[in-house]
């Protein structure tokens, strides 16, 4: 059985490890999804996210902090 906690945390800890914002396709890729998903939880105000000008970008702390909030302990990241 795999570790749910370790896939969970290790992808949060990634994120944090980047050190730019990130634009919807590059968090679209990290999350295996697309960018038309990452831009649908935008605009629900579901994901967090800020804008430079009329730039979108992606805190890669606050994705973090938001994917330890949406994944509870018994779901996988799969």
């Amino acid at each position: 059985p795999g570790n749910t906690m370790n896939t969970r945390s290790s992808l949060a800890v990634e994120l944090e490890k980047t050190p730019h914002a990130l634009r919807a396709s590059e968090l679209a890729k990290i999350l295996s999804t697309s960018k038309m998903t990452i831009y649908r939880l935008m605009e629900q105000g579901a994901i967090p996210h800020f804008r430079v000008g009329g730039l979108i970008r992606f805190d890669p702390q606050a994705i973090a902090d938001w994917l330890r909030r949406k994944m509870p302990l018994n779901q996988t990241a799969a």
